[in-house]
C-alpha cells in the first residue's frame, strides 16, 4: 500500500477541483440559457444549409411560427426554439419548396406532386443556392427511381432530407460543445478567482500540512456516489441525452435538465463538507509583483482544471486512490463519465 504525501496532495487537489467544477458547471448552464446557446446554434447550421431566402420562408412557416415565443418588442423578432424533430425540418421545408406550388397552398401542392414527382425535381432544379440544390438534387436523384409512384418518392425524399438533418445536428453539437467549453473555461477561471483557488497555494499548503491533507483524502474516500434518479425519475435519461447530443433536446426536457442539474450540484455539493484552505483574506495577500504572478498563474491553473468537469475529477481521483490502496478495487465501480461545460456531470464517483 503505497503512502506518498505527494500522491495525497494530488488527491485533495482532484477534490478541489471536482467541488469547484459542481459550482461551475451549474453556472455555465444557466449562461448557456441566458444567452440562448442552443437556439443560436441550430439557427446558425440553418442558415447556412438553406440560405438566407429559404431560411426566413422556413421560420415564418406556421409549423416552425407555432414553436416559437413572442418577445414583447415585436420588431425584436421571435425566440427560436432550441430543437427541431427531423421529421418536423423535413416536412416544413418541403413546404416551403413547394411555397410557389398551388397558390402556396401546401395540401394541393403536394396532391400534385404526388400525382407527378417530376413537379419536385423543376423546383429543386429552380434553387438558387449552389450547395443546398445540389443537396436536394442528389436526393431526389436517389429515390426518383427507387420509388413505384410519386406519393413514395415524396415520402422518400422527405426522409432522405430527415437523414441529412440527423447528420447536420451531429455536427450542430460539436459545434454547441466548442462553445460551450469556452464558456465553461471562462467560468472555471472566475470560480477559481472568486475563491481564491490558487492550485500552487494549495498545492504548498497541503505538502506542509499532514493534518489537512489526512482531512480531505478522508473526504475523498469517504465520498458517496449521488444516484441521479434521487433528483427525478427522468433525470438519468435527461443526463444521458444532454452527454450525447445536447441540441437534440426539446424545451421541456431542457427545463427538466436544469432542475436535475441543480439537485445533483446541491446533493454532491453538501457530501464535500471539508473546509478546503482557500478563500480570500487580506493578511494573506501577496505581496509584491513576482508573488502575485504566481498567484494569477495558480488560479488560471485551477480554472483550466475545472473546465475539464467533476466527473473527470472524480474519476482521476478515485483511479489514484485505488493506486494508493486507500480504495479497495472491488468497491469501486466506474463512474459514468460525461463531457465538460453546459452538459454536467451525470454520477458522481463510484461508491466506497
Amino acid at each position: 500500500m503505497l503512502n506518498s504525501s505527494i500522491l495525497d496532495t494530488l488527491i485533495g487537489l482532484m477534490l478541489m477541483y471536482a467541488a469547484l467544477a459542481l459550482v461551475a458547471t451549474g453556472v455555465t448552464e444557466m449562461i448557456g440559457t441566458f444567452l440562448r446557446i442552443r437556439p443560436k446554434v441550430l439557427e446558425f447550421a440553418l442558415q447556412q444549409v438553406l440560405g438566407s431566402n429559404y431560411f426566413k420562408q422556413f421560420y415564418n412557416n406556421p409549423r416552425i411560427a407555432t414553436l416559437t415565443r413572442k418577445l414583447e418588442d415585436e420588431s425584436d423578432g421571435m425566440k427560436l426554439p432550441a430543437y427541431l424533430a427531423p421529421s418536423t425540418f423535413a416536412s416544413t421545408f418541403v413546404d416551403v419548396l413547394l411555397s410557389k406550388v398551388a397558390d402556396n397552398d401546401p395540401a394541393a401542392a403536394r396532391s400534385q406532386v404526388k400525382q407527378d414527382f417530376g413537379k419536385l425535381r423543376d423546383m429543386v432544379n429552380a434553387v438558387e443556392e449552389p450547395n443546398l440544390r445540389y443537396l436536394l438534387q442528389t436526393a431526389v436523384a436517389k429515390v426518383e427511381g427507387q420509388a413505384a409512384d410519386g406519393a413514395a418518392a415524396l415520402a422518400a425524399f422527405e426522409k432522405e432530407l430527415e437523414n441529412y438533418y440527423n447528420q447536420l445536428m451531429e455536427r450542430v453539437s460539436g459545434w454547441f460543445k466548442r462553445k460551450a467549453h469556452l464558456i465553461t473555461v471562462a467560468v472555471g477561471i472566475v470560480v477559481c478567482a472568486l475563491s481564491n483557488a490558487d492550485t500552487i497555494m494549495m498545492a504548498r499548503t497541503l505538502s506542509n500540512s499532514p493534518e489537512v491533507r489526512k482531512a480531505l483524502v478522508t473526504q475523498a474516500a469517504t465520498y458517496q456516489d449521488v444516484d441521479p434518479s434521487l433528483a427525478g425519475v427522468n433525470c438519468p435519461t435527461l443526463l444521458q441525452k444532454n452527454k450525447e447530443t445536447p441540441t437534440a433536446m426539446s424545451n421541456d426536457e431542457l427545463q427538466g435538465l436544469l432542475k436535475c442539474q441543480s439537485a445533483l450540484t446541491s446533493a454532491r455539493m453538501s457530501q464535500a463538507t471539508t473546509a478546503f484552505p482557500i478563500g480570500w483574506d487580506n493578511s494573506g495577500l501577496p505581496q509584491g509583483g513576482l508573488a502575485w504572478a504566481m498567484k494569477v498563474l495558480g488560479i488560471l491553473i485551477s480554472g483550466l482544471a475545472v473546465s475539464l468537469g467533476a466527473a473527470f475529477w472524480f474519476q482521476a481521483m478515485q483511479n489514484l486512490m485505488r493506486l494508493t490502496g486507500k480504495l479497495p478495487p472491488a468497491a469501486a465501480p466506474a463512474v459514468v463519465a460525461t463531457g465538460t461545460g453546459v452538459q454536467g456531470p451525470e454520477s458522481g464517483p463510484a461508491k466506497a
